[in-house]
């Protein structure tokens, strides 16, 4: 895939930051902690300098953290996965996280594209999928429209190409006398 490739620039970016939860959950008396991604926000007005793990809310139960400084990065050879992950009936975008020296995981990449969240997901890394936020679905689908190459229609074969049974005679026909 062009994105795993240093070679290949994206065609188009956006600025994105990531809203990660970990819920606490009391069982017994032990604790156990999950994690998971929440959202992702887009936009202009956010800071495209890293920031890991900004806290942004907290209670009892949860903790909320922004990171920010990521980009959706679109590819013009990624269009056919744009295009299937929008007409879903819940288009998403994934967050990629790998975990961190304490296990928990850290977002790495957010992306539009279903092939590259399953290589994600076969490298190991935990792939997270939020909704996609309005603005970022009129804009992935000006993209996808602008760049997208239909596939060439394959040629069928006549029946030059397929071999013809001789025709076999009908079945005689029984008559049934009647009682």
């Amino acid at each position: 895939m062009s994105a795993s490739s240093p070679l290949v620039k994206p065609a188009a970016t956006f600025p994105v930051s990531v809203v990660m939860e970990c819920v606490t959950r009391q069982a017994n008396r032990w604790s156990a902690r999950t994690w998971r991604a929440v959202a992702v926000v887009a936009g202009d007005s956010l800071s495209s300098t890293p920031v890991p793990g900004s806290p942004i809310h907290s209670d009892t139960e949860s903790e909320q953290y922004l990171w920010r400084g990521f980009s959706l990065e679109l590819y013009k050879d990624a269009t056919e996965s744009y295009w299937r992950n929008l007409m879903s009936p819940h288009p998403v975008l994934c967050v990629i996280c790998q975990p961190d020296d304490d296990g928990q995981p850290v977002p790495v990449t957010v992306t539009a594209d279903y092939d590259q969240a399953s290589a994600g997901m076969e490298a190991d890394d935990t792939v997270y999928a939020v909704p996609m936020p309005p603005g970022m679905y009129g804009w992935l689908g000006v993209f996808v429209v602008e760049y997208s190459q239909p596939t060439p229609r394959k040629a069928r074969k006549g029946k030059q190409g397929l071999q013809e049974e001789p025709h076999a005679s009908p079945p005689p026909r029984v008559r049934h006398p009647r009682s």
